[in-house]
């Protein structure tokens, strides 16, 4: 649902117990999706159903290192801040 864009079917899932920070097999989150295709609605939902921001996948990589544009990041990084956690980017 994330990587086509769907928010409703996000939302959906997530409503139906989906969890949020759940990985593929190579440690990509929805949040990194979103974060990717610079998806600003997704993230901002996945936010706020407690997207773990400091999820690392399989190339080290957290949400912020791979923020499509600059709302993104932004997005993200205020996220971090609310949350008083260490951006973690290389």
């Amino acid at each position: 649902a994330c990587i086509d864009e769907n928010l409703e079917v996000v939302e959906f899932l997530v409503n139906h117990g989906a969890n949020v920070n759940q990985a593929d097999n190579e440690g990509w989150t929805p949040l990194h999706v979103a974060a990717s295709c610079g998806y600003m609605e997704i993230a901002e939902y996945l936010l706020k159903h407690s997207a773990n921001i400091a999820a690392v996948n399989s190339d080290g990589d957290v949400p912020l290192d791979i923020a499509e544009d600059d709302c993104m990041e932004t997005l993200l990084r205020a996220e971090i801040t609310k949350r008083g956690e260490s951006p973690g980017t290389r």
